[in-house]
């Protein structure tokens, strides 16, 4: 049995200081996760 993918569109490129409407934009798209990826620089 095939599973459905998954829609986890990156927030990296969405505008932070409109964060709320950004995740919600790409909720109502039909995206299933939002993706955060933390970096360490060292």
């Amino acid at each position: 049995m095939r599973q459905q993918p998954v829609i986890a569109p990156s927030i990296l490129s969405a505008d932070f200081a409109c964060l709320g409407d950004e995740v919600n934009t790409v909720l109502k798209a039909g995206a299933d996760w939002g993706e955060a990826r933390i970096a360490a620089m060292r």
